[in-house]
């Protein structure tokens, strides 16, 4: 209880900073960052599986539809290999196309992020200079700067 209380404090505080134009973008920042998460899960959650069918072939035995997927997706059915090896390049295949689209999308965010900063720092010092030369010097010198920014 008293973390979110601390979070909702750390929001207020972050209201005096930052545009109301911005909130929306850092919802859909948040947004991002979870769905970002469930992509790591997703691509962690691979592996065992993976090594589960490289160390125990008759592992997707139960799973017919599973193992009929990996074997079309398999880049090297062409071969004529064994059907195992078929399987278990398709896992791969599919695998290292889950982690490419995970770091893609990371890619992405880590750009739309440093827009954001970039952005809401650039609109925090247009404020700042505002209210530095809305005040006259008298002012200034009399006050502390932390004061006249807020």
């Amino acid at each position: 209880m008293k973390s979110m209380n601390n979070l909702i404090k750390s929001i207020n505080k972050l209201s005096f900073f930052v545009d109301t134009i911005y909130y929306k973008k850092l919802f859909i920042f948040s947004i991002l960052i979870l769905f970002s998460m469930f992509l790591e899960l997703f691509s962690i959650g691979l592996i065992f599986p993976i090594v589960n069918l490289i160390l125990d072939g008759s592992f997707l035995d139960g799973y017919p539809n599973i193992k009929i997927f990996f074997k079309s997706i398999s880049p090297v059915q062409f071969l004529n290999k064994s059907e195992i090896f078929n399987i278990i390049s398709g896992a791969l295949i599919l695998f290292f196309i889950s982690v490419l689209i995970k770091n893609i999308f990371l890619l992405l965010i880590n750009i739309f992020r440093a827009n954001l900063i970039y952005r809401i720092s650039h609109s925090v010092r247009k404020k700042i200079v505002f209210q530095l030369s809305e005040t006259s010097l008298n002012e200034i010198l009399k006050e502390k700067t932390s004061n006249i920014i807020h």
